[in-house]
Formats: C-alpha cells, sequence, structure tokens
C-alpha cells in the first residue's frame, strides 16, 4: 500500500511539473508572438511615414489576431508615436486570465 501512495504523489508532482511546463512555454510562444507584431507594426508606421490608413491597417490586424492596439501620434509634425499593444494569455486548467501589455515609441 506505500508503493501505490508514493507513485501516485511521483505521478501526480509529475503531472504538476508538465502543466508548468506546457503553460511557460505557452505564454512564452504568445508573448514573443505578440512582441515580434509590436515591431512590424513599429517598423510599418515609420516606413509609411505615419499614414493614417496603415495605422488604421495595423489596428485592423491586431484586432484579428486578438490584440488591442493603441497608436498616439504627437509631435509638431505628427511624426512621432506612442505604440501600446494589450493582449490577454488564459492559463490552461485553472482557467486564470493575465493581460500583458507592450509599449514602445515610433519615430
Amino acid at each position: 500500500m506505500k508503493v501505490v501512495v508514493s507513485q501516485f504523489v511521483l505521478f501526480f508532482f509529475i503531472m504538476l511539473m508538465l502543466w508548468v511546463g506546457v503553460a511557460y512555454v505557452s505564454q512564452n510562444v504568445q508573448y514573443s508572438r505578440a512582441k515580434q507584431f509590436f515591431r512590424d507594426v513599429t517598423h510599418s508606421l515609420q516606413m509609411s511615414n505615419f499614414d493614417n490608413q496603415v495605422k488604421q491597417l495595423c489596428e485592423t490586424e491586431a484586432k484579428k489576431r486578438g490584440y488591442t492596439l493603441h497608436v498616439q501620434l504627437y509631435g509638431d509634425d505628427m511624426r512621432d508615436a506612442r505604440v501600446t499593444l494589450t493582449f490577454a494569455f488564459l492559463y490552461p486548467l485553472i482557467h486564470k486570465k493575465e493581460t500583458y501589455t507592450v509599449e514602445g515609441y515610433a519615430r
């Protein structure tokens, strides 16, 4: 009986470590994708000279991907932008939702 209990405890901890590992990798992949999208948006804005159509296209693409993108133009000639990308991550099994934000500037 002692062997069965110890095997069950071992199995439980292995499954717990597996779940934590999968959640960590999944979160890292989602964050990397969002960060890459953020870089693509800032690059597109800079290359288009902060064109309003490109801004709207980026916001539409962000919405399709499940992100919230906010681009705030500022400066004398409106050639600077503060870019904020917000996205959510849902932890598997416990269904806890975390919101992450990536912020930066485009010039």
